[in-house]
């Protein structure tokens, strides 16, 4: 297991905006890695965005066995979910 603090800083970001592509995000129980690598809107259409916008991250996996129960394949993983487990089913590093 990786010793990394919870978040950067003294305390929780105000808005799960604080995430960037390139970001990495230590997810604690399956003791995996992954980096963001793209925001992306679950309804929006090719034409136009969604009225009611659902933010979702792709993330790209060291190697592994176990994909996090946070992160599918089709979906990517929820911003609001990644910012809500942060500090405690996460852990997340910035990119410089």
């Amino acid at each position: 297991m990786l010793n990394i603090p919870p978040y950067p800083g003294k305390e929780k970001p105000r808005s799960p905006r604080c995430f960037k592509p390139g970001d990495l995000i230590y997810f604690v129980k399956e003791n995996e890695i992954g980096i963001l690598t793209e925001r992306f809107d679950l309804y929006s259409n090719k034409d136009k965005p969604s009225e009611y916008p659902s933010w979702s991250w792709r993330v790209i996996f060291t190697p592994s066995k176990v994909r996090p129960s946070l992160c599918s394949y089709d979906y990517g993983a929820s911003e609001i979910n990644l910012y809500n487990n942060m500090g405690h089913n996460i852990r997340w590093v910035p990119a410089k």
